[in-house]
């Protein structure tokens, strides 16, 4: 048997050096020999590729072993009402099933919807946060990644953000609110 799909996997990498064979193709080759380095090395030339057949992974039984490896991340990205389900009941399966991530868009997103889904160690991701306000706000309720069409003005509003809560100090924008003596009374106990 072993040979036969040595045979199959060797015809597809002659193929693919004379025309085209899709990557996840050759994956699901590597996958069923059980080698899962080979196996995410062509699944990553197949997202490289932008392969159209990368949606049916999920529920491919040959790549649930890969799952497992610590370079493949599943994220479930959606909108909230296209949810069937109670969120606590859908956060529970994302849990159970093994996918790492919900991804929302960041106006869907309050605190307690990520403490909900890190209570079933779900990680949330928020899409289209644009503005450093956006930013700001999904960082405070401890959302764990960002989507930004701006990478340099994601990049400065976290470290930014990142620096002011290690220091303590308060941020521009709630200077305002804080009455001074609120404001020295916590400067005093940093």
């Amino acid at each position: 048997m072993v040979r036969v799909v040595l045979a199959v996997l060797a015809g597809l990498l002659r193929q693919r050096a004379h025309g085209y064979v899709s990557p996840y193709d050759v994956a699901l080759v590597y996958a069923g020999l059980g080698d899962k380095q080979q196996a995410l090395d062509w699944l990553q030339r197949a997202y490289g590729e932008r392969s159209s057949l990368l949606v049916f992974a999920l529920r491919e039984p040959r790549l649930a072993p890969l799952r497992t490896e610590p370079r493949v991340k599943l994220v479930h990205s959606t909108h909230k009402r296209a949810i069937g389900v109670p969120l606590e009941r859908h956060a529970f399966d994302l849990g159970a099933l093994g996918i790492d991530a919900m991804n929302m868009h960041h106006t869907e997103w309050t605190a307690g919807l990520v403490s909900l889904f890190h209570r079933f160690d779900v990680r949330a991701f928020a899409w289209d946060t644009q503005e450093v306000r956006q930013i700001r706000a999904v960082l405070r309720m401890g959302i764990d990644a960002v989507y930004c069409d701006r990478p340099e003005r994601m990049v400065a509003a976290v470290a930014a953000w990142e620096a002011e809560e290690r220091s303590g100090d308060v941020p521009r924008f709630l200077a305002p609110l804080i009455a001074p003596s609120a404001r020295s009374v916590a400067s005093r106990r940093c």
